[in-house]
């Protein structure tokens, strides 16, 4: 994939409208009076290159695309990462589901009912899987992108639904000219870090505020044969909200992430942790190492990346 097309799909991915040109690379460094801008880049170099010059960069302003209708989001086969692991979301925007011996954990819920029905149930009943069996959805946090097709998938199959408190009440307020069938009614309120057990699997839930006031990231088994690893999920992938709320998150992760031996990284969104290759290196038998398997050192720069850059850009506003 071409450094043009990267730079396009991070940018449908974040909602960001600029025109992808084959410029020289920009000296982001010098953009910003900031240590900490280096020190972010070096540490996506290696695995975020593309995620990395974004996130460490000013924010870009959000234009109008001039779009009534965007186009629809570029298709990713539904696949399996780990054996109780599967992705059944699109380029822009993941939806990831943990198979237990209890039923299925889905991890957010795509842009609308008609993504919901698209992606999640036809991606299930592909891949063997019953939408039946949806027992709890964990919503990251509450933007569309994550959160349109959860009313239908809650009111089909009612699972337990969890997200955090703040973006409950945020939820609520965006709701409040819907109809009474579209909205999604509040459940399980998350205000502080704590976990839930679904059949043999616990995930474990941490506040990450700092995208939204509410974030919520992950941590859980995934299995390959006899083979447990832990993955982390982080929740909220662009620094836009409270820039100090979000490095003091990454850094909890990547002290998590030490602390427990975490070597998988996983994001919400395809483009930022190159899901769609790592399935076709996976469907395609190219490898037999699996490809969402990194060590706890990569896993830890990630967050390195996430903090370093957040405190670059508290740094440019705080001069501004």
């Amino acid at each position: 994939m071409t450094r043009c097309t990267l730079k396009f799909a991070l940018s449908a991915m974040l909602a960001i409208y600029a025109p992808c040109v084959a410029a020289p690379a920009q000296n982001v460094a010098g953009q910003y009076n900031s240590p900490h801008v280096s020190r972010g880049l070096q540490a996506g170099a290696q695995d975020f290159p593309v995620l990395s010059r974004y996130l460490c960069s000013p924010p870009r302003p959000r234009a109008i695309s001039g779009v009534d209708v965007p186009p629809p989001p570029h298709r990713i086969p539904a696949g399996k990462a780990f054996d109780n692991l599967y992705f059944v979301g699109h380029a822009k925007a993941s939806a990831w589901v943990i198979e237990t011996k209890a039923g299925l954990i889905l991890i957010d819920a795509l842009d609308s009912p008609a993504e919901a029905q698209d992606y999640i149930e036809s991606g299930l009943r592909s891949l063997g899987l019953d939408p039946g069996q949806i027992k709890v959805m964990i919503v990251t946090h509450y933007h569309k992108d994550h959160t349109g097709g959860a009313a239908y998938i809650a009111s089909k199959y009612h699972p337990q639904v969890v997200m955090g408190d703040a973006d409950w009440k945020a939820l609520a307020d965006l709701q409040k000219d819907l109809p009474a069938s579209d909205r999604l009614e509040r459940d399980r309120s998350i205000q502080q870090n704590e976990s839930l057990t679904l059949g043999d699997t616990k995930v474990d839930i941490y506040m990450t505020p700092g995208h939204t006031e509410g974030t919520l990231s992950l941590i859980f088994p995934v299995r390959e044969g006899a083979r447990s690893r832990l993955a982390v999920l982080w929740g909220g992938t662009d620094i836009r909200q409270d820039y100090m709320a979000y490095a003091r998150s990454a850094a909890l992760m990547k002290g998590q992430v030490q602390r427990r031996g975490v070597d998988v990284f996983l994001s919400n969104h395809a483009s930022a942790d190159d899901t769609e290759v790592k399935l076709a290196r996976l469907a395609s038998g190219a490898t037999q190492i699996n490809p969402f398997v990194t060590s706890v050192s990569r896993t830890r720069r990630a967050f390195d990346m996430f903090h370093e850059c957040a405190l670059a850009r508290a740094d440019y506003y705080a001069k501004r």
